[in-house]
Order: structure tokens, then C-alpha cells, then sequence
């Protein structure tokens, strides 16, 4: 079977795989975020890339992506690099599978918090670590577009036991320090109307 008729899942997957190799390899620690991780800890929806937090001393940069060469990920653009110091983002693509990869440089007590507490995962064939749901609300709550508050409520749907008080604590703090401090009210009332609609 040609790549051009390879279902886009396991194109997916395989991207995951050399994202897991690479940055293992490299000996980088990181948490998988963003749709894949949404799709075993929520409601799964379709997702086109791969979404990860990396620890990563940002000078670092240049040679961390060579070592990526030789597992198919090199940047999207040429300012791959300054992009990244600037903006905290590393935007990269698996060129075999034309997928594209997103890679957020952790720098707020959170995001290592994330990485730190992440646990490993294990499906097609692969391990891989992913944040824990509730860190994972967090990160939706904070996001806050339409699909992510979509995602809230199939986080919530998959893990009923999920502490709430450390998803509004860290939302709290959020608050606390954004120019737009709704992030709390807004995943309460997420809560407050499924709570509604369950009686």
C-alpha cells in the first residue's frame, strides 16, 4: 500500500512513533498534548498533528533538531529556530507522512508540572506519555476555542473522577496573572451545565 493510500490514522501514529523515538533518543522529557492526547483521555475527534510539551534549554535548539533528521522531522520553515526562542514553539513536520508537529518549549511551573507528572500510555504498538486528566482540562480550560471546551467535556465524560479542585486552583492562578481572568468561570460553567443536564 502506497503512503497515498495509508489511512491517516496510522500516518498518525507513525508520526507519534518518530516524534517518541527522536525525543527519547535525545533524552528530552515531554508530555504528548493537543488532539492525540485527547483521544485516550477524551472523546476522540480528528486531529491532523502531533502536539507535545518538551523540557529543553532553548540553546539547545540546533542540535536537538539534527537529531531529528534521521527519525524524518526537520523544521516547516527556515526560521524554524528563532521562531522557537521567540514564540516557545518548535514547528516541525514528519516529512514521510507530511504530518505536521508542534513541539511547546516548557517554560511556566505548570508545563513542567505537566511533563513531570505525565504517565506512560501504550496503543498501537507504541508507549507514550500523556498528562494527566486533569492537567489536560487545565490546558483545554486555558486554550478556551470551541473545540477545546468541546474537549473538556469528553475529558470530563472519561475520567468522572478527575479532581477539580487542582484543575480551578491552577486556573485560579491563571487568572491571576492574564490580561483575560475568565478561564475559571468559564470551565465552572462547563461543569455547572453538565451538572444541569444530568439532574
Amino acid at each position: 500500500m502506497g503512503i497515498e493510500e495509508e489511512p491517516f490514522l496510522e500516518s498518525l501514529m507513525k508520526a507519534v512513533g518518530a516524534v517518541e523515538e527522536w525525543l527519547r533518543a535525545a533524552g528530552v522529557k515531554h508530555t504528548l498534548i493537543g488532539g492525540v492526547a485527547v483521544a485516550f483521555l477524551g472523546e476522540p475527534r480528528t486531529t491532523e498533528d502531533v502536539d507535545a510539551i518538551i523540557e529543553i534549554d532553548p540553546g539547545d535548539l540546533e542540535s536537538f533538531l539534527e537529531l531529528g533528521r534521521p527519525f524524518g522531522i526537520v523544521g516547516r520553515t527556515e526560521d524554524v529556530v528563532p521562531f522557537a526562542r521567540k514564540h516557545y514553539v518548535l514547528r516541525l513536520i514528519y516529512e514521510p507522512r507530511a504530518i505536521p508537529i508542534d513541539l511547546s518549549l516548557a517554560f511556566t511551573g505548570f508545563e513542567l508540572h505537566a511533563i513531570g507528572d505525565s504517565t506512560m500510555h501504550e496503543a498501537f504498538g507504541l508507549s507514550f506519555p500523556l498528562p494527566l486528566p486533569e492537567d489536560l482540562l487545565v490546558m483545554k480550560a486555558f486554550a478556551g476555542r470551541t473545540h477545546d471546551l468541546g474537549d473538556i467535556e469528553g475529558i470530563l465524560d472519561r475520567n468522572p473522577n478527575a479532581n477539580l479542585r487542582t484543575v480551578r486552583e491552577w486556573l485560579r492562578q491563571f487568572d491571576e496573572a492574564s490580561d483575560d481572568p475568565t478561564h475559571l468561570s468559564d470551565f465552572d460553567a462547563i461543569v455547572r451545565r453538565r451538572e444541569r443536564q444530568r439532574g
